[in-house]
């Protein structure tokens, strides 16, 4: 499910802060902002999320640019990055606005749409997207190469929701048996098989149409030995015979799941160098004729497959 940016929430609280006469800190579900003191409890505001990207060309943001731009960053930029900060010694996570200064939304509000627990985004009314963080510099020959393919439409990535979001969870589902995991910090990866017969089979490069059998990073379709794909990727998944495994299930399927280890995320989960480890989610990502849709694969005869393919493997590349 993509990630909602900008969202329509309602104020349950508001706390003083100490020494300070006009700021204040407003909670909202599981989020604490530091707003002015206009807002009280019961208001509803428009609040955008930590690394929304806000349009620097938009006037109502034009108070943010000076306060958000990093060290490294123009003083004012063209776009404005939603960040965690610290006002007056209390910890803002997020922006918290008044839904009046928002008539586009109103509007929408107005019109009907429904917006139960902040369940509807209007990122794209306003034109904010998320923050991602700048790729590393293209070598010269990578530069030149010709691009990689855009991540496949028919299959879902595998963004998941801040517990902040979901205040009512244990009141709606605490009765409910949960199966705890840990998300690790590396890089989001994905393997799948499409064989000739989806719809979907032509828009696949010719360089992995004959085995029908691709490898992803977040945003894009690796191509092997193409100077802009990383080569962890495709090592990991020839080491773990991913590539023989799918293609042996001749059904169109995915396997996602997080790529760490010491060459990925400054490696914060402390990995030994040089060595790699693939976590695969316990579910399959299964695409029918025309449309695709998450299933735990557990049915009778998939368990030990399932099984095998959730386990954490630790490669030394």
């Amino acid at each position: 499910m993509p990630r909602k940016l900008v969202t329509v929430r309602q104020i349950s609280a508001i706390t003083p802060i100490q020494g300070a006469d006009r700021i204040v800190k407003a909670t909202v579900d599981g989020w604490i902002c530091v707003v002015s003191n206009i807002f009280k409890p019961g208001d509803r505001g428009v609040y955008f999320e930590i690394d929304s990207l806000l349009p620097g060309s938009d006037p109502r943001f034009a108070f943010l640019a000076l306060k958000t731009a990093g060290a490294d960053e123009p003083t004012c930029p063209s776009d404005i990055r939603v960040r965690t900060m610290k006002i007056r010694g209390a910890v803002s996570q997020g922006l918290l606005m008044p839904l009046t200064d928002f008539p586009e939304i109103v509007s929408k509000l107005d019109g009907g749409i429904s917006n139960e627990q902040g369940d509807v985004g209007f990122e794209d009314i306003l034109n904010v997207r998320k923050y991602e963080k700048p790729a590393v510099p293209l070598s010269q020959d990578s530069a030149s190469a010709t691009p990689l393919p855009d991540f496949p439409v028919f299959i879902p990535r595998t963004d998941q929701e801040r517990v902040q979001n979901l205040p009512d969870i244990f009141s709606t589902h605490g009765s409910e048996v949960f199966q705890e995991s840990t998300k690790m910090d590396g890089s989001s990866m994905t393997v799948f098989y499409l064989n000739n017969s989806s719809p979907y089979y032509e828009t696949l490069p010719d360089e992995i149409r004959d085995i029908g059998v691709g490898v992803c990073s977040r945003n894009r379709i690796l191509i092997e030995n193409h100077p802009r794909s990383p080569s962890l990727f495709y090592t990991t998944a020839r080491v773990l015979k991913l590539h023989e495994t799918l293609a042996k299930i001749r059904r169109n399927i995915a396997v996602q799941g997080e790529l760490c280890g010491s060459s990925f995320q400054s490696n914060f989960e402390g990995f030994s160098s040089g060595t790699h480890n693939f976590s695969s989610l316990p579910c399959m990502i299964l695409m029918s004729s025309n449309i695709c849709h998450a299933e735990r694969y557990m049915r009778r005869g998939r368990h030990d497959l399932a099984s095998n393919m959730s386990q954490s493997t630790d490669i030394n590349l």
